[in-house]
């Protein structure tokens, strides 16, 4: 691709597409999505391979634009489908049970957690920033991201520590 070869493209995702399929199946939340993602991704790299350098640094170049792409699928899902804190596969299956659990949730945010520490729980759990987003966003360094979002998953659990679930 970087000298203009016609074939070049075909030829990168014979010799990636294995790899990039099962790293996209592991990182990605909506399993139905990979072949759009993974699409997706080679579209950004033949729209920037100027930018790419031959080799190994390549290879990693464009694993990192695959990895932009899943966070990308993974924050919309977060958005349409409430993945993370909020799933409804960890609250169960029951409509009224999962709403009661949600309110609950957001309560608890509310009266017991700072204003920071909200904003940091929403963003990590129901938006699906990663840590490493989180400290470049918020200035902080990764180990200061974790202890407040541990700290601040401890202050929840103590509060809906009553919570019933079935």
């Amino acid at each position: 691709m970087l000298i203009g070869k016609a074939d070049a493209l075909d030829n990168l995702m014979k010799a990636t597409n294995t790899h990039f399929t099962m790293v996209a199946y592991g990182r990605l939340f909506d399993k139905d999505k990979i072949e759009e993602v993974v699409s997706d991704t080679y579209l950004k790299i033949s729209i920037n391979v100027d930018k790419c350098e031959a080799g190994i640094r390549g290879y990693n170049w464009m694993l990192t634009i695959l990895l932009n792409v899943v966070k990308d699928y993974n924050r919309e899902t977060a958005k349409s489908k409430e993945i993370g804190l909020f799933s409804d596969e960890y609250i169960g299956t029951d409509f009224e049970e999962s709403s009661n659990l949600r309110i609950d949730i957001e309560d608890a945010m509310n009266r017991h957690l700072l204003r920071s520490e909200t904003v940091l729980v929403k963003m990590r759990y129901y938006e699906g920033y990663s840590v490493e987003e989180l400290a470049i966003k918020f200035d902080l360094k990764k180990c200061q991201v974790y202890y407040i979002l541990s700290k601040s998953l401890v202050k929840l659990k103590q509060y809906l520590k009553g919570y019933n679930r079935r």
